[in-house]
């Protein structure tokens, strides 16, 4: 007596390429996040920032530095070649407030979104 056992082995070749497919679409899903929920940063760091003609608040924006990171950059060089922005971040500290403030927002929108490319 034999016993015989067949497995269709389809489903795992489709899962193990779904999973390869979209482990090469992480990085660029993981970008869009990151962009969207810097965005969300910039506008908190330009609400806290103090004001008086508001050339630091609109001074305020973000940049790409290398292939995968965006920078929260507020450089502003006041009227006597002083760094401006760095002695009013040392003093209220408004870019790390704002990026203390989005960070919750980036782990949840970084979880949905692999947990969502890992669904079968």
């Amino acid at each position: 007596m034999n016993i015989v056992i067949t497995v269709d082995s389809s489903q795992v070749d489709s899962y193990v390429e779904k999973t390869l497919r979209n482990l090469e679409l992480m990085p660029d899903y993981l970008a869009r996040v990151l962009g969207k929920d810097m965005q969300i940063a910039l506008g908190y760091a330009q609400i806290y920032a103090p004001v008086d003609k508001g050339k630091l608040r609109d001074n305020i924006h973000l940049e790409l530095e290398g292939e995968n990171s965006i920078a929260l950059v507020s450089n502003v060089i006041n009227d006597y070649g002083a760094p401006y922005a760095i002695y009013n971040e040392a003093r209220e500290s408004y870019v790390r407030r704002a990026v203390d403030d989005m960070l919750p927002e980036l782990i949840a929108d970084l979880k949905g979104t692999v947990m969502d490319l890992f669904k079968v």
